[in-house]
């Protein structure tokens, strides 16, 4: 089980508590008495309706009030000098707009420019994932959603993972990886969101949460949880503490980004009693619309293309307000098209029809066709790092992010970097069973892998490489038999290039 936000642990601040996490809300004995009935009755009766009214602080959770940080008032000054004319123009358009719908509406009292808020949204829906109770690592389902919500879907979704002390964003097809080249720099990889992305799939650290929930660029906030009854308990309490933050936030229900639970990692039967518990529990004391969706039973992640990786934890409101940013640049950019338009003179069409009929098509030369099997241009990704390692292109479809490689030997070598996925060390052990079961078809896909040594006592299985930034995370595997590297970026002569220093 993962760590849960309940007990003692629950809604602790970390860093000095300056930016306090969601906490839980509490119980009252109806409610209990319903989720009883739930839980441990014959499960045929809902909960008795909530009869009592709006909740309010006196007898539900105490709602957190955040206030603005400095770095959000700066932010917002910084965007405001930036684009000063445009947004006036913008409120004085948006604010004739209201004045034609008021006289449309035979109100008296249109509303005025003071109360018009322009709201620009980024080109992408985004949409953050809270983890709640999951089995196994919590972590480990944030890209499995993303992964089955972009096949359901058919779109392709960012997962921008920034927690944990550091930053990672995965472009996620469902199917075949998306055709996109890394980034060095976040705002390349911002750019390359804005272009390629339908969708944002935005993972915060808790204690960051709660300054997202007022986003207007924030569409839909989803709760990820198990199917245990533990779990179903905690993500009810949790989607509780969120719907009441958010009518703290807004005066209007409708208002705010819509709220959703998954429940991961279960059968479907099941999932089903837990969406079924769940739907029964919000609908009867939640006012806000909650949907509950049966997410994927086990971990399968395929089609995801990372496109960059940092060691610092970016704040979740710096990476919205960057896709909002290149949202409005590039509406101020675009130009309106101009269709240039000239006479057609029909003798002019017919010579080039004719001019086309007498050139016959001639095929190239084979000779001019590039050779790009040996292209400079070719990543060779992490094998590169490894002096006798050569990358091969066969991959392992259960544990995405391991590249292979073999030596001169023809030993297998898997690699994993731990800044590409949190969960590197696990895949690399998924990805070396796999190649031990799949031998036969690795031998015939790859020429330049042999057979393991007969001897029983020697070493037959691939080698396993994990890279870090933060070797020093490391410490309790250095006397493991996986290869430990400490990675770092050296200037030499103008260029950047990384380097990776063997540990054990």
């Amino acid at each position: 089980m993962d760590e849960t936000r309940d007990g003692k642990h629950a809604g602790e601040g970390v860093d000095g508590g300056s930016h306090p996490s969601i906490r839980l809300a509490p119980i009252d004995h109806e409610e209990y008495d319903a989720l009883a009935e739930l839980f441990l009755g014959d499960g045929g009766m809902a909960p008795a309706p909530f009869q009592d009214g709006r909740p309010t602080h006196a007898t539900h959770t105490p709602v957190l009030h955040l206030a603005a940080t400095e770095d959000d008032g700066v932010a917002e000054e910084e965007l405001e000098t930036a684009s000063g004319g445009v947004m006036a123009s913008l409120r004085a358009t948006d604010a004739h707009a209201s004045k034609l719908m008021a006289e449309l509406m035979g109100q008296d009292d249109p509303q005025s420019e003071e109360g018009v808020e322009f709201v620009r949204l980024p080109n992408a829906q985004v949409e953050v994932i809270v983890l709640g109770h999951l089995p196994v690592r919590a972590t480990l389902w944030a890209r499995q959603y993303a992964c089955s919500s972009a096949k359901a879907s058919g779109e392709v979704v960012a997962l921008v993972r920034a927690a944990s002390g550091s930053t990672a964003i995965d472009l996620i097809t469902g199917r075949e990886p998306v055709n996109a080249s890394g980034s060095a720099d976040l705002q390349g990889a911002l750019e390359t969101i804005h272009e390629t992305a339908e969708r944002v799939v935005l993972r915060v650290d808790e204690r960051h949460e709660p300054e997202l929930l007022d986003r207007p660029e924030v569409g839909m906030i989803t709760v990820l949880t198990g199917a245990d009854e533990a779990a179903v308990v905690a993500s009810y309490r949790l989607i509780k503490t969120i719907d009441a933050s958010l009518r703290d936030r807004f005066e209007v229900d409708d208002d705010g980004p819509l709220l959703r639970i998954a429940v991961m990692g279960a059968g479907l039967e099941q999932a089903e009693d837990a969406r079924y518990k769940l739907q029964n529990a919000v609908d009867s004391f939640i006012e806000r619309p909650v949907e509950i969706v049966i997410g994927s039973a086990r971990i399968d992640a395929t089609g995801t293309t990372n496109i960059f990786r940092d060691t610092v934890a970016h704040h979740g409101g710096e990476l919205i307000d960057g896709l909002v940013a290149l949202a409005h640049r590039v509406e101020m950019e675009s130009p309106a098209a101009v269709v240039e338009t000239r006479p057609i003179d029909a003798g002019e069409v017919r010579g080039r029809r004719a001019d086309s009929a007498q050139r016959p098509h001639r095929d190239e030369p084979r000779e001019t066709l590039r050779d790009v099997s040996g292209s400079p241009d070719v990543r060779d990704g992490l094998c590169a790092l490894i002096e006798g390692v050569r990358p091969i292109e066969t991959r392992c479809p259960k544990a995405p992010g391991v590249e292979m490689g073999t030596d001169e030997q023809g030993r297998l070598h898997l690699l994993a970097c731990d800044a590409d996925c949190e969960e590197a060390l696990e895949r690399l052990y998924v990805a070396q069973s796999w190649a031990r079961d799949h031998l036969g078809l690795l031998l015939r896909a790859e020429p330049g892998l042999r057979i393991p040594c007969s001897d029983p006592m020697a070493e037959s299985d691939a080698a396993m490489h994990l890279m870090s930034y933060e070797p020093a995370a490391l410490q309790r595997l250095y006397d493991t038999r996986v290869r430990m590297y400490a990675l770092a970026r050296v200037r030499v002569g103008g260029v950047i290039a990384q380097v990776a220093t063997p540990l054990n």
